[in-house]
């Protein structure tokens, strides 16, 4: 470009100093970069950092570039896809300790089961609990954008079963189908315990739950109604059949 200017500038432009930048840099560039690539000709409406500033970009000219708006929300959904958790580790290893899998819909009882059986020293992983360990929160009133984190958490704990000497662990999911099917595979757990808890009864705790919020009851008993119609490979009421993957929310065929 025709400036000169450190690339090592860190500070954030705001207000005039980027107005005046943006003003510049269209009169420079006044087409999306992206669109151009593609053979588009369209204006941009996003200065965009090619290098986020969180990962350390910087505002040098050298580290922008103009987007449209449906181009700029293709990179950024780009860059958050990449920050995600795997929800289905292909990494993991055959549990060496002894692993019991407590499956089931919310409200079942999964948990309660698992603590009421569990022996001095064992380990419990549930992914709600993890949730609240990530946040500080109470259960069931953990915002989603904790999601990511408390996965990475998981898994890192489901990856530690393979050592020798871990202790007896119990993992708790809704895991059904095939879903099922590929996390015995991957963990093969000396145990697995299918909660046998009726429909009726899922949901009728789930309402009386008083630490669930609305939202979170609401979300539960969509969770458990599309369980249930897995489990009798029967269509939900999306018209398509779905399993329950391990993070709690349905997996579309």
């Amino acid at each position: 470009m025709g400036w000169s200017e450190s690339s090592t500038a860190k500070k954030r432009l705001r207000g005039r100093a980027l107005q005046q930048r943006r003003e510049q840099y269209r009169r420079f560039q006044p087409l999306c970069v992206a669109c151009q690539a593609r053979g588009f000709v369209r204006e941009w409406d996003q200065l965009d950092h090619i290098v986020p500033l969180h990962k350390g970009g910087s505002d040098d000219w050298s580290n922008l570039q103009g987007l449209c708006i449906p181009c700029h929300k293709e990179k950024t959904e780009r860059e958050l896809s990449m920050l995600q958790p795997s929800f289905y580790p292909t990494w993991l290893k055959p549990a060496a300790c002894h692993l019991t899998m407590v499956i089931g819909p919310p409200g079942s009882g999964k948990t309660t089961y698992a603590q009421q059986h569990m022996q001095p020293g064992d380990r419990l992983i549930d992914l709600d609990l993890l949730m609240c360990e990530v946040s500080g929160l109470p259960i069931y009133q953990v915002p989603p954008n904790h999601l990511a984190a408390a996965a990475r958490l998981r898994n890192r704990r489901l990856g530690a079963l393979s050592r020798p000497g871990h202790p007896p662990a119990w993992f708790i999911t809704t895991a059904i189908g095939d879903d099922r099917a590929w996390w015995e595979t991957k963990l093969e757990p000396a145990r697995v315990v299918v909660m046998e808890t009726s429909e009726a009864t899922c949901i009728s705790r789930i309402h009386a739950d008083a630490r669930r919020p609305e939202p979170a009851k609401r979300a539960a008993l969509g969770i458990v109604g599309d369980w249930f119609a897995a489990a009798a490979g029967r269509a939900t009421k999306s018209g398509r059949r779905r399993t329950i993957g391990l993070d709690g929310f349905p997996i579309e065929d």
